[in-house]
């Protein structure tokens, strides 16, 4: 019998329980018992099984739950359409509670595997490698495009923390960067909701800073691996992912730095390059964008004015950059992205004036950003990249994200304003 919480208009709102300890199958456990779900479909990688999900499978078939083991075969696993349709495919009829265990990936694929199917979703982190597991989106790349759609929240994560301090090194700096990024993002948001009205809760924007914040102050904790900083690092993760959920929408957690990073991601698949840690990209981006508000920082009122009025907003020209940065997924772009596209002179003009009378709170929202040298201080005591070189990028690719990715999402950001104010890349 599988009851749990199911798919339903409330799933945005319901907080998942969340258990963070040493041991945690008596704690799954008792949880299934107490939710009746006596069928499990337990989906992983072949990492991610031999370091936790073997272990649960044959403890949970020892206790009298029926287990059916999913283990994806590549390596990488990528969250693409392809690995979708394996889960689904190799997934029999009954009707099971999915457990994905793993990190990012395989959380995405399983969130939405359970809202097509309309099945009761338990995460289980096997490293601390980004802030996904708590939110509602599932960022899959499809039609080789990055998208973030709609799915759901996991009711229930059960973090091991022998497995999160036992992970590889790497994911675990990539969970810490990922963390960095939102001094980038929570200031783009402001600029948003400054500059184009987008909404904006300032609670949840305090949340996000909050977990940021209490995060960095166990930073060498993380980098040694201890308990202790690995579980206030998963702690955070799981906050920033709660404030996406309690918004409905990623801007407290993902701004032009998930950009960069969704953009590369994207390139290298096109070109056929071996995939990047996601948390490892977003530092490195982060420091980029950081350079960027610096240079915001700099600039006076005086030539802000002259800037706005001297620079033309030019459609075919942005259209022409679309096609030349996504190719066959430009279409579907240019849909998207059709507000700023659109933009007629008389609203061109109401944005314009909204910089100038913000100019002051835009310039206290560069402030809060940290300057590049202090983020790659954070990023150095991790041992987290942050240089575009050391993830094999080249010059190219970083004009490329810095030309592009603000065209993949719909939102006013410190690339949109750069634009506006004719600054380049």
């Amino acid at each position: 019998m599988v009851r749990g919480r199911f798919v339903d208009a409330d799933q945005v709102t319901m907080k998942p329980v969340i258990s963070i300890s040493a041991q945690i199958f008596p704690h799954l456990l008792q949880y299934c018992q107490s939710q009746a779900l006596t069928h499990i479909a337990l989906v992983a990688d072949q990492h991610t099984y031999a370091a936790l999900g073997k272990q649960i499978a044959e403890q949970g078939k020892q206790c009298g739950l029926d287990v059916q083991c999913i283990v994806l075969s590549a390596d990488p696993v990528q969250a693409d359409e392809f690995h979708l349709v394996q889960i689904l495919i190799r997934s029999d009829r009954a009707p099971r509670a999915y457990l994905a265990v793993g990190s990012g990936t395989l959380t995405d694929l399983v969130r939405l595997v359970c809202l097509t199917r309309n099945l009761p979703f338990i995460s289980i982190p096997t490293a601390p490698s980004v802030d996904a597991f708590t939110s509602t989106g599932a960022a899959l790349t499809l039609g080789r495009s990055k998208q973030t759609v709609p799915a759901i929240a996991p009711q229930a994560i059960f973090a091991d923390l022998p497995t999160l301090c036992a992970a590889p090194r790497p994911m675990i700096a990539a969970g810490f960067a990922d963390l960095l990024g939102k001094f980038t993002a929570l200031a783009d948001w402001q600029l948003g909701h400054f500059v184009w009205g987008e909404r904006y809760d300032a609670p949840i924007a305090a949340r996000a800073s909050a977990a940021l914040r209490a995060c960095l102050a166990q930073t060498d904790a993380i980098a040694r691996a201890s308990a202790e900083g690995v579980q206030g690092l998963i702690a955070a993760l799981f906050e920033s992912g709660q404030c996406i959920a309690d918004f409905g929408s990623s801007e407290s957690a993902s701004g032009s730095e998930h950009h960069l990073s969704h953009y590369w991601e994207m390139k290298l698949l096109w070109e056929n390059r071996q995939p990047l840690l996601h948390g490892a990209k977003v530092g490195v981006a982060a420091i980029l964008i950081a350079e960027r508000y610096a240079k915001l920082h700099q600039l006076t009122y005086a030539e802000v004015c002259a800037r706005l009025d001297s620079v033309a907003w030019a459609r075919a020209a942005m259209l022409a950059q679309i096609r030349a940065g996504y190719g066959a997924s430009a279409e579907a772009i240019v849909a998207g992205h059709a507000p700023f596209l659109d933009l007629d002179a008389d609203n061109l003009g109401r944005v314009k004036q909204r910089v100038r009378a913000n100019w002051d709170r835009i310039q206290a929202i560069a402030a809060t950003v940290p300057t590049p040298a202090d983020l790659a201080r954070y990023l150095r005591q991790i041992e987290a990249p942050t240089t575009p070189q050391e993830l094999g990028l080249t010059k190219h690719d970083v004009t490329a994200a810095l030309t592009y990715a603000d065209y993949l999402r719909n939102r006013f950001t410190i690339l949109k304003l750069n634009r506006l104010l004719g600054i380049e890349p």
